[in-house]
Order: structure tokens, then sequence, then C-alpha cells
């Protein structure tokens, strides 16, 4: 029976308690950014949280016991193995805030890692003085994955606009508590723990919290780092009219819109006409990227100049060249000024709200 084995420590109960409570409100923060916004880094960064909140609802719970009893070395045991959907959630959220993809290969190997880490916790579960082996190689990958989050951190913090330093740079501490400083402290440094009990749920929980709030509230944080995005111009596909154009990045120059605009529709007609493969969707260049929407109906198209394509670019476009026409629909087929357009800034706000704009 399990209650022969109940000793309550209190303390860490307490502090493993708080630790889950405050990353279960940053997953529900982190959870409703995705079901808002559909970012894949808010899902990958959701599915690390949920690994870590088990991981420290797993240590509150193992404390309510004796060590080495039964159900102490069992919560144990789940504690450690909840790390592993956490690291891998930490993993594809790096490659999505650093390349908006997830590599493969390296997901797999990691995996492959963790799965086998796994296995041995399984194996060990009752020999205490091995299971130490299974938990330093999961640390220390978790260690790895950490760091490689904490420097990508600090590059956001380098490449954003200075209307963002403020956020990046609390998103800089928070990486270095829960990625770095928690994970030293919890296993590395084990001393710390008889003169600071539970000091690594301290750290967890606050740079967990500063991380998911962040997030959730600067969404231009998750796509500094993967493409820049430079201009957007929306024209008429009758005429090669330029109607609406904005730029992120003041300090790049465009060509005349018009004269922008004209050679595309141009180039898609005669591509159209010769191949009769469709309009054009994609240009790519040697150092950038044209992405092209077109409306089925109604004679407007939006393009879209970037360092890299993305599906969050393309999805953002399609609504915004659709957005365009719903508003502007009435205002096509007249002679309007094209200072009508311009309130379509509201539009690239919304539709383009992961877009820092650069001073």
């Amino acid at each position: 029976m399990w209650i022969d084995y109940l000793k309550p420590d209190p303390l860490r109960i307490a502090f493993g308690t708080l630790s889950a409570t405050l990353l279960g409100v940053g997953l529900i923060c982190i959870l409703r950014n995705y079901a808002r916004k559909k970012y894949r880094a808010s899902l990958y960064m959701g599915i690390g949280w949920s690994g870590f909140m088990l991981e420290a609802a797993f240590y509150a719970m193992k404390y309510f016991f004796l060590k080495e009893s039964e159900p102490h070395l069992l919560f144990n045991l789940l504690e450690n193995m909840s790390l592993v959907p956490g690291f891998l959630g930490m993993l594809a959220l790096i490659d999505s805030v650093s390349r908006d993809a997830v590599d493969p290969r390296k997901f797999s190997a990691v995996m492959l890692v963790l799965g086998a880490d796994a296995m041995m916790f399984i194996l060990l579960f009752n020999n205490s003085s091995l299971v130490i082996v299974p938990t330093l190689i999961v640390i220390s990958v978790g260690l790895v994955v950490g760091l490689a989050w904490l420097y990508f951190c600090i590059m956001i913090y380098k490449k954003v606009p200075a209307s963002l330093k403020r956020p990046a740079l609390v998103n800089v501490l928070g990486a270095l508590l829960v990625s770095v400083l928690y994970v030293v402290t919890n296993k590395y440094v084990s001393g710390l723990s008889a003169i600071f009990p539970s000091l690594d749920r301290m750290l967890q929980s606050i740079g967990a919290l500063l991380h998911a709030i962040t997030f959730a509230r600067h969404d231009p944080l998750y796509y500094v780092l993967p493409f820049k995005t430079q201009h957007l111009v929306t024209f008429d596909t009758r005429n090669g009219i330029a109607l609406y154009r904005h730029s992120w990045h003041v300090p790049d120059r465009m060509i005349d819109e018009d004269l922008f605009s004209s050679v595309l529709q141009g180039m898609g007609v005669i591509i159209h006409e010769a191949l009769k493969k469709g309009n054009l969707e994609e240009i790519k260049m040697e150092n950038g990227y044209l992405l092209i929407r077109r409306h089925l109906d109604v004679p407007i198209a939006s393009v879209l100049v970037t360092t890299k394509p993305s599906r969050v670019l393309r999805d953002a476009l399609a609504a915004f060249n659709q957005q365009f026409v719903n508003k502007y629909s009435a205002s096509l087929s007249k002679n309007v000024a094209i200072e009508t357009f311009k309130a379509a800034n509201s539009l690239v706000k919304a539709c383009f709200s992961f877009i820092p704009d650069f001073d």
C-alpha cells in the first residue's frame, strides 16, 4: 500500500506545485495564442511546456513518499520521462524560430537518443544507483538544447527593432532561467539543494512564465530570424497600376511600384499564354523571393518581397489580398484616387501582425 510510504516534504511539494501551476498558466497563454493565430512555433512551445509541466507535477508527487520507496521511484521515473516531450518540443521550437522549419534528421536523431534513454529508465526502474546514467543523459541533452535556445533568444534580441528590445531582453532572461540555470542547479550543482531547497523549481517557474507571456504578447519574436519581409504591393492586373504599397524596412529602396507591378503583370501574361500552366505564384531570385497572390474573380493581385518563402507568409498574403478585395470591391470598379487605398494599413497590421516594423 502506497499509504505506508507517505512522508511528505512540504517545501518541495509546494514549490513543485507552484512550478507546475505557473507552467500550466504559461501553457494556457501559449495554446490560446496558437488557437487564434495557428503559429507552428506556438504549438511546438506548447508541447515543450506540457512536458515541463508534467515533470514539475511528478516532482511534487514523488515528495509525498519516502525516498527509495516504490511510489517515489515511480514518480521519479515519470518525472524524467516527461522531459522527453519537453526537450523535443523545445528542439522543434528552436528550428521554427531560427529557420521556420524542423530539420527531420536532427529531430529524428534526438528522438532516437531520448527514446533509448526512456527505455533505460524503464529497465533500471528499481536500481537507484544505475538510474543516474539515463538521468544524466536526458539532462545533458536538455542542457545542449537549452544553450541552443539561449543562443537564438540572444540572436532575436540583436535582430529586433528598438520597439521590441525590452520584451526580447525579458525573453533572454526567461531562456537563461528555464533552459540553463534550471538544468544546472537541478542536476549538476546538487549541493545547492541543501542550502536552497527547490531553487531549481523557482528558476524554472519564473523563467517559464516570462517566456510564455512574452511570446504570447509579442508575435514578431517568433519570426525575426527565419526571414526578412521587405515590401508588399497590391496592383490592378488589368493595367498593372499599383494601388497600395507597404514597406517594413525603411532603409530598403524599391523601384517605382507602378513599373514593378507592370513588369510583373506583363511577365505573368506572357508566361500564362506561352506555357498554359496557370498564373505565377512565386519567383525565386538569388537573394530573395516574390510571393504572388491573385484573386480568382477580381483583377487584383498582391506581391510580397521576402528573403525566404514560408507557409505563414503565404497564408498572410492570401488573407490580405482577400480582405483588400472585400474592403475595396466597390472602389475597384470606379476611377478613384490611389489615396483611397491608404487605409489598407489596418489590413497589414491585422494580417501581418507577426512582422515587425523597422525604423
